[in-house]
C-alpha cells in the first residue's frame, strides 16, 4: 500500500473519531442539581432577621415635657415616647431658619417637649426621618435634641433642633401646627395618667441631664435562641471555601482565611477583622454616609434581628473612627451591660467593613417576672457629690436601664433594671456608697 494512501486512511479514522468525540461531548449529560440562585442567596442572611429604616432606628432615648412652674415630666410607658416621636416624623415641616447667635432657644417658653437622642445627628438626616419639601437645604451641622413648642399662640419656629455642644440651632414651621399641637397635649393629657417626674441634674460642661424620680421597672428572665454563624461566613470572607477553624480555647472558635479573621464566643458573640484593611486611611465619610452603608451591609443580611418589646437603635455615629454603634433596648430601655450582648458595631475602612462584632442570641419573651426596688434620685446624687471616685470623674450623663447577665447554668438571661453611669470611658454601672469597697467598682468595662 502507498504511503500516501496510509496517510488518507490514517486521516480519515481521526477525523471520524473526532466526530464522534464531538457528538458524545455534544449528548453527555453531567448528573449535577442546577444551581439555585435563591437558594444561595438565603445562605448569607439570617433566616430569622429583618431589614430596617433609618426612621426606624434613629430615635430618642428620653421624652421630657417641660410645663409652667419649673415641672418636668414623661410618660411612665415609654411605649408612648416612640407613639409620639412616630407622629412627630409625619409632621410637614418646612421653612428651615440656621442660628449662629446661640439666641436660638432663649425665646421658647414653657411648656415645649424635648427629646433627646443618644448621639450626635447630621443635620442633613432630618430630611430622611422627618417629612421635609425634597427641595429644601440643610445646613452642615447635627444635633441631639429636638425641641417642639407646645404654646398653642406661637406663630412660627415651633421647632428647634439642637446639639448641646453647640450654640448653632435649625428650626422650622410646622404645617397646621395648632392641630399638631393640639393632639399632641391630648395624648398626653389623656394618656398619661400617672406621669413620672424628672429631676434635673447638671453634669460636665454645664450639660442637663433629666432623672426620673421614680419607675416602676422589674428584673425579667428570657429564654433566649442562637443565631446561627453560618451566615456571617459567607458575607465576610471572599471565598469560604478557605476558611478554616481551629478552637483556641473552650468555647471559642476562630475562623481565618489567612487575611480576615472572625472569632467565635460561646455561640453567642462574634467579632470580626480584616488585617489586609488595618491601615488607618485619611478618608472623610459624612455622617448620613456612614450611616446609609452600614444599614445597607446589615439589611444585606437580614442582620436585625430583635422583635417584640426589643430592638436596636441606634446608640453612636463616630465620624472620626467611622464607627457605627445599634444598641439593643427593651420597652425603650437601653441595655447597658456587656457590650458584646448588646451592641451591634461596625467600623469602616477604605470603603469596606474593617470590624464587625454582634451579639448572636435572640431573646424570646419575657417568662419570668421579679420586682426590683432601685434607688431614689436622692441617693443617686448625693453619691454622686459625695463620693471621692465619682467626684474624680468627668460625668457626662445618668440613664436608668437594664443590666443584661446570663442566668443560671446558661439557661436563660435576665434583664436586671439598673442605674448606669458615663464618663469618658463609656457606661459603667452605678454602685452606691454603702456598696463600695476600695473604690468604684466597675462592672461592666468600657461600654
Amino acid at each position: 500500500m502507498k504511503s500516501e494512501t496510509v496517510k488518507t486512511v490514517i486521516l480519515a479514522c481521526l477525523i471520524g473519531l473526532s466526530f464522534l468525540l464531538t457528538l458524545a461531548i455534544w449528548n453527555y449529560q453531567p448528573n449535577i442539581e442546577p444551581n439555585d440562585d435563591n437558594e444561595e442567596a438565603m445562605e448569607a442572611i439570617f433566616t430569622n432577621g429583618e431589614q430596617e429604616t433609618k426612621k426606624n432606628i434613629v430615635q430618642p432615648f428620653n421624652v421630657i415635657y417641660h410645663l409652667e412652674g419649673n415641672e418636668h415630666t414623661g410618660y411612665a410607658d415609654k411605649s408612648k415616647e416612640k407613639q409620639l416621636y412616630e407622629q412627630m416624623q409625619s409632621w410637614s415641616l418646612y421653612d428651615f431658619n440656621t442660628d449662629y447667635s446661640g439666641e436660638g432657644l432663649q425665646k421658647y417658653d414653657s411648656p415645649y417637649v424635648e427629646l433627646i437622642f443618644p448621639t450626635e445627628l447630621p443635620a442633613d438626616i432630618i430630611a430622611d426621618v422627618f417629612t421635609v419639601d425634597e427641595t429644601t437645604s440643610l445646613p452642615n451641622s447635627s444635633f441631639d435634641r429636638i425641641y417642639v413648642s407646645l404654646n398653642k399662640d406661637i406663630s412660627e419656629r415651633q421647632v428647634i433642633f439642637k446639639s448641646a455642644q453647640s450654640d448653632i440651632t435649625i428650626s422650622a414651621n410646622i404645617q397646621n401646627p395648632e392641630d399638631e399641637i393640639n393632639e399632641v397635649l391630648n395624648t398626653y393629657n389623656s394618656g398619661e395618667e400617672s406621669p413620672i417626674d424628672y429631676i434635673p441634674y447638671e453634669v460636665n460642661n454645664d450639660q442637663v441631664v433629666y432623672l426620673p424620680n421614680k419607675v416602676d421597672m422589674k428584673e425579667l428572665a428570657f429564654r433566649y435562641r442562637i443565631i446561627p454563624i453560618e451566615p456571617l461566613k459567607t458575607v465576610l470572607f471572599t471565598n469560604p471555601s478557605n476558611v478554616i477553624s481551629a478552637e483556641e480555647i473552650p468555647k471559642v472558635e476562630r475562623f481565618t482565611d489567612g487575611d480576615r479573621e472572625m472569632i467565635y464566643y460561646d455561640e453567642k458573640y462574634m467579632e470580626f477583622t480584616d488585617m489586609v484593611n488595618s491601615d488607618i486611611t485619611e478618608e472623610n465619610l459624612e455622617g448620613t454616609e456612614l450611616l446609609d452603608q452600614t444599614l445597607k451591609f446589615i439589611n444585606d443580611h437580614n442582620g436585625w434581628t430583635s422583635e417584640g418589646k426589643y430592638e436596636f437603635v441606634l446608640s453612636e455615629l463616630n465620624q472620626s473612627s467611622k464607627t457605627v454603634q445599634f444598641r439593643r433596648v427593651y420597652s425603650g430601655f437601653p441595655v447597658y451591660k456587656s457590650n458584646e450582648l448588646s451592641v451591634i458595631s461596625v467600623t469602616w475602612n477604605n470603603q469596606n467593613i474593617y470590624k464587625y462584632s454582634r451579639p448572636l442570641i435572640q431573646l424570646d419573651d419575657a417568662y419570668q417576672v421579679n420586682k426590683k426596688t432601685l434607688e431614689d434620685v436622692d441617693s443617686i446624687i448625693s453619691t454622686l457629690e459625695n463620693s471621692p471616685e465619682y467626684k474624680s470623674k468627668t460625668i457626662l450623663d445618668v440613664a436608668l436601664g437594664y443590666k443584661l447577665e446570663e442566668g443560671e447554668f446558661d439557661q436563660y438571661f435576665k434583664l436586671t433594671p439598673t442605674w448606669f453611669i458615663k464618663d469618658y470611658s463609656g457606661w459603667s454601672e452605678f454602685i452606691p456608697l454603702d456598696q463600695k469597697v476600695g473604690g468604684v467598682h466597675n462592672a461592666m468595662g468600657s461600654n
